[in-house]
């Protein structure tokens, strides 16, 4: 009977241990919060823009354990780069990624990454935005509601046309699409251009029509959204080293516990450095040549002779405000 008893007692005692596991004092333990972040980007899955984003997230789950994570959503689900970037900066929207130009609405300082030949050439641009140049930048962002938590890379531009561009000289008079931004806008302006700013969606048909000539684009861009098909040519020159930073919503930044900031910006910033190199690396073997099979030219064409052009029209005189920046960036080695 005494065996019985204490058999008993033991099973009520197990009983009991399992019923309170997950509690301390007989209060039920919190599980950790998770969290769920969306992430705009307006390019389609596969583009570089998404491959950052997807190392974004595969990251920031290992280093949280799973407690935070990225919703992506591409191909512009949620706006424009101008829609995204306004949320983000409301705090209606956790992430986007954007063009550095789009940041000049915001302030004009940051005209001055966009302008062209202001690099020399990634190695300079990454060593500028991953310094104390990037910081002070990131503080002007942060005054507009916006956090820059990494830049990921946007492209080296080339003018991209229906007819060959060979020589600033052959820009005169044609119809160029530019970014809404006063960087680029003045750059068609100086070559002689009709400039025609319009939203990135409706460059293709504006092609296909004969709408405009040219724009200035990423090679990635060109081969994923198939502007190959309607406009032949490219022109090697690189007037412009473009950044693509990942926005974040400095009012949900500030409302997260330190241990998910801080597993944010590492993460960010390490996904950044891959998607750098991974684009550098899938640009010359496998986006140039799919752009040659699908019948694009490649123009060989003097990089100082832009350069020149540009110069001598005058473009850098309604930027000089930022000449202290120009200056600071020329001195980064």
């Amino acid at each position: 009977m005494k065996r019985f008893l204490r058999e008993v007692a033991l099973f009520a005692v197990v009983t009991m241990v399992f019923a309170l596991m997950g509690t301390v004092g007989g209060v039920a333990l919190a599980k950790p919060k998770t969290y769920v972040f969306r992430l705009a980007i307006e390019m389609p899955v596969g583009h570089p823009y998404w491959l950052g984003a997807s190392k974004f997230n595969e990251l920031l789950q290992a280093k949280t354990g799973g407690r935070a994570k990225i919703e992506i959503y591409p191909s512009g689900q949620l706006g424009t780069q101008k829609d995204t970037a306004e949320a983000v900066a409301m705090g209606a929207l956790d992430f986007a990624m954007t063009m550095t130009s789009i940041l000049e609405r915001y302030d004009s300082r940051f005209e001055v990454v966009s302008l062209p030949f202001v690099f020399r050439d990634w190695d300079h641009c990454f060593k500028t935005v991953d310094g104390a140049f990037g910081e002070k930048m990131n503080s002007w962002a942060e005054a507009k509601g916006i956090k820059i938590v990494s830049y990921f890379l946007n492209g080296d531009l080339h003018v991209t046309s229906r007819i060959p561009i060979s020589t600033p000289a052959d820009m005169k008079g044609i119809k160029l699409r530019v970014q809404q931004a006063a960087t680029m806008i003045e750059f068609g302006k100086a070559l002689g251009c009709v400039v025609s700013p319009m939203p990135y969606g409706e460059i293709y048909t504006a092609l296909q029509l004969g709408t405009i000539d040219a724009e200035v684009q990423n090679i990635a861009n060109v081969l994923f959204d198939k502007h190959y098909e309607v406009a032949k040519y490219i022109n090697e020159s690189t007037p412009f080293f473009y950044l693509e930073p990942l926005l974040m919503s400095k009012a949900v930044y500030d409302s997260l516990p330190g241990d998910i900031q801080a597993a944010v910006i590492e993460c960010a910033r390490e996904a950044a450095r891959w998607q750098r190199s991974e684009y550098l690396r899938k640009r010359d073997q496998e986006y140039i040549p799919e752009l040659k099979k699908h019948g694009v030219k490649f123009l060989s064409s003097d990089q100082e002779m832009w350069r020149k052009a540009i110069e001598a029209a005058g473009y850098y005189k309604a930027f000089q405000k930022h000449q202290a920046l120009i200056d600071e960036i020329s001195k980064i080695k």
